[in-house]
């Protein structure tokens, strides 16, 4: 499944709303900031696993030369963990995003391969503060503009091999 704004935001706002119910704030209190980064960190990280798709070309040969009959594949995504602090400025923080999400990233080939594994690099960062006055609104615009930095990265190749073909990614797209 694609990355969606949408469904991020839902998932984003769903978490948010949860925490600032178990804490009690109708009721005057106030939680640690820290509580919001580390359910936003947790929701980003449990997201991208489950909806992040890296599709690779593949070129593979035998000794022989006969040529692996499988011409692509779709990446397993892993997030062995996440987290997020607070910044001092937007661009701080979105710079801290991409390079979280960087290091902690591991793409993998699927079943079957036995391959380098790897990572996501380069990307554009470009948040920009939303002037919506609706919560959810400024929200989307976020989750819109961390959409467009995760497409905007490059997957490294991967190579290896798959069954007795040996070989390499040709290219890839991430959605």
């Amino acid at each position: 499944m694609p990355l969606n704004a949408t469904s991020l935001r839902n998932a984003i706002k769903s978490a948010m709303d949860a925490v600032t119910a178990s804490i009690g704030y109708e009721q005057g209190n106030l939680p640690s900031p820290s509580i919001y980064m580390d359910t936003l960190a947790d929701t980003l990280r449990t997201y991208l696993i489950n909806n992040l798709t890296i599709q690779y070309s593949w070129v593979a040969y035998t000794g022989g030369g006969s040529q692996d009959p499988v011409t692509s594949f779709t990446a397993v995504i892993s997030i062995p963990s996440l987290s997020i602090s607070q910044k001092s400025s937007l661009s701080e923080w979105g710079i801290e995003l991409k390079n979280k999400i960087q290091s902690n990233v591991i793409i993998s080939a699927p079943a079957g391969f036995s391959t380098n594994t790897g990572v996501l690099t380069g990307g554009t960062v470009s948040f920009s503060y939303s002037y919506a006055t609706e919560y959810s609104s400024a929200l989307l615009t976020f989750c819109n503009q961390l959409i467009s930095m995760i497409y905007s990265m490059s997957a490294t190749p991967l190579s290896g091999t798959h069954g007795p073909y040996t070989g390499s990614t040709t290219g890839f797209t991430i959605s």
